[in-house]
């Protein structure tokens, strides 16, 4: 299994598992739209601010 990264780390060309020490882990995505085009990362349930990011595991029965 991978580690959790620091956010600054995260790719902004596709979508994450975000961690966020209030909310939980979440599907997250980078807004270029967030802060007045500052761009930001986003997720659908409370907005904005993950510290901590992995890659999305595969969908179960996906190929290695």
């Amino acid at each position: 299994m991978e580690e959790w990264q620091p956010i600054e780390t995260a790719p902004k060309d596709q979508d994450i598992l975000g961690y966020e020490d209030r909310y939980g882990i979440h599907i997250t995505w980078w807004d270029d739209d967030h802060d007045e085009g500052a761009g930001g990362w986003r997720n659908a349930f409370h907005g904005w601010g993950p510290k901590h990011w992995m890659p999305l595991p595969k969908p179960p029965g996906a190929q290695s």
